[in-house]
């Protein structure tokens, strides 16, 4: 079974005020979007080592681009690990 981390499991903290709800009358369709981080996360990545990639691009989001969190809605890791970061209720 693929695990499911909410967003507490991986960060420790809520998520951030200000988030724009999602108006699902209005998608269109779904992006995927692959990251091109260099480097695997190794044969056999943990759950710390995925989380700890997570909190980077997500300081990188909020500290480095200016933006309110993490700019999308779930991030899956090479195990199938499927970690909520904005959650379908709120657009990207």
């Amino acid at each position: 079974m693929t695990a499911h981390l909410p967003r507490s499991a991986w960060t420790g903290l809520p998520k951030p005020k200000g988030l724009t709800l999602l108006n699902a009358a209005a998608v269109l369709g779904v992006a995927v979007h692959y990251t091109g981080t260099e480097g695997k996360l190794g044969d056999h990545p943990t759950e710390q080592t995925s989380a700890r990639r997570l909190r980077a691009t997500l300081e990188q989001h909020t500290k480095g681009n200016g933006w309110t969190d993490i700019a999308y809605q779930y991030a899956i890791d090479q195990a199938g690990r499927v970690f909520e970061l904005r959650g379908v209720s709120y657009r990207s």
